[in-house]
């Protein structure tokens, strides 16, 4: 009998010690003025690759917004030459909306390849690469 009543008095404390700690909201405009931004940009959900076969580069970027924005993309085909990354093609495009796909191909020869993206939503900007590519 003894150990029920502990039990039931310990778990009673957990319960209200839990409920007593603190919580509170922030309102948007206060997170703005604190320096705290959120994100729009689906981050997770962003894909940037190339895909090179036949002396042609298939370069894909998307963005996925988490509401209606504008969307710029900004890509660049790079090539690995004498120890650097160099801009052989660049395209870009935007649109309103929440998800974009902008997609170019371009003539290659014999090298190590990568698309650069980057990515406006808002006030945010995402620079992400593909996978490299030796063709």
């Amino acid at each position: 009998m003894y150990k029920r009543i502990r039990n039931v008095v310990v778990t009673v404390i957990l319960c209200v010690s839990v409920m007593a700690l603190p919580v509170s909201a922030v309102e948007p405009q206060e997170m703005e003025r604190s320096g705290i931004q959120l994100m729009s940009v689906d981050t997770r959900k962003n894909i940037v690759t190339l895909n090179v076969s036949k002396g042609k580069a298939a370069c894909v970027a998307r963005v996925r917004n988490k509401s209606s924005k504008l969307i710029t993309i900004s890509m660049s085909l790079q090539k690995y030459s004498a120890g650097r990354w160099k801009t052989i093609k660049s395209w870009s495009g935007s649109k309103t909306g929440m998800s974009y796909v902008l997609t170019r191909t371009a003539s290659v020869s014999k090298g190590k390849y990568r698309v650069k993206a980057v990515m406006r939503s808002g006030s945010d900007t995402i620079t992400q690469y593909s996978q490299t590519v030796n063709y």
